[in-house]
């Protein structure tokens, strides 16, 4: 599994730093930056999977992490009906700072962006955020074999594009994704759009 990471150096180094890392398990570097979250709120955003397994999937398990957390906020966009049948909208967490949204079968970018608008981003923004965690599943690409969502890879570069609008502070951690030529062509859409907003940025 590869770990893709944009991350603010401010005070560390003189510019902003984007790694590649690889790490043992599917979602143990996103959910590293779970363990010792900042002060203030760190913002968790679910738009292609769950942390778990990184695919379209609701994560039950990232949100038993973060649903009694008064300091992390989690959005999810995931397939439903689908296993495990968890995620409904009106599962708020604790602190009302769980926000799923479940989207039906053959969803395609406008319905993201529809939702989107109308429920994340109000959501998120007006959080503050100090990091932004995205849990990157790619499984949502309507190739893939084990879901039934209808995202293409180019799609994957907007979803790289709102992240980044709501905080230059992003770390991406690579997951699911099961039609391997559609899963490079994704994570290239998403580099390519974070690479480039960070040269834009500085």
């Amino acid at each position: 599994v590869m770990g893709l990471f944009v991350l603010p150096a401010h005070g560390l180094v003189d510019h902003d730093v984007f790694v590649m890392v690889g790490v043992p398990g599917q979602g143990n570097a996103v959910l590293a930056g779970l363990e010792n979250p900042e002060q203030s709120f760190a913002t968790w955003l679910e738009p292609w999977g769950r942390l778990d397994q990184g695919d379209v999937h609701h994560g039950n398990g990232t949100q038993a992490l973060t649903a009694n957390n008064p300091n992390i906020a989690y959005c999810s966009f995931h397939q439903s009906p689908a296993y495990p049948g968890t995620g409904k909208s009106d599962d708020v967490g604790a602190h009302t700072n769980v926000l799923n949204i479940p989207l039906p079968p053959g969803s395609g970018l406008v319905d993201y962006q529809q939702a989107w608008g109308a429920l994340a981003y109000p959501f998120l923004s007006s959080i503050g955020a100090d990091i932004l965690l995205v849990s990157a599943g790619y499984d949502a690409n309507q190739a893939d074999p084990l879901a039934g969502m209808c995202l293409r890879p180019s799609d994957y570069g907007w979803f790289a594009r709102v992240a980044l609008s709501l905080t230059p502070a992003v770390l991406f951690g690579l997951e699911g994704g099961y039609d391997y030529d559609t899963l490079a062509q994704s994570v290239a859409a998403t580099i390519q759009v974070a690479c480039c907003d960070l040269v834009a940025v500085n």
